[in-house]
Order: C-alpha cells, then sequence, then structure tokens
C-alpha cells in the first residue's frame, strides 16, 4: 500500500501537469471536496471543475 504522502504528492505533480487521468486515479470515486470556491461530490465532479480551471484549458479557448 503507497503512503498518504506519496499520494497526495503524486496528485498534486498529476494536476500540475494537467495529467487529470492519473490524478483521477488517485481520488477515492466517492470523495467530497470542501473549499472556499464550493463544494464537489465525486471524483468525476471534482476532476471535470480541474480541467475547466486549468490554465492550458483556459489558454486554448
Amino acid at each position: 500500500m503507497k503512503s498518504a504522502k506519496y499520494i497526495v504528492l503524486s496528485f498534486i505533480e498529476s494536476l500540475n501537469k494537467d495529467d487529470f487521468a492519473a490524478a483521477y486515479e488517485l481520488l477515492d470515486k466517492d470523495m467530497v471536496f470542501e473549499g472556499v470556491l464550493g463544494s464537489r461530490h465525486t471524483a468525476d465532479h471534482y476532476i471535470a471543475d480541474m480541467k475547466k480551471m486549468s490554465l492550458n484549458t483556459i489558454l486554448k479557448k
């Protein structure tokens, strides 16, 4: 089993690279994210919003 530190660092690295598939695989599919910009319920919703917020995605528009 991988350590929590490994999972978190791998997740952040994946998001920074816009590797959303890799980031998604590190999340519990039923996760809930509570942040200052609102809530995300499920890994699918969280990753979909991260894609929208990606600087690379924004610049391609």
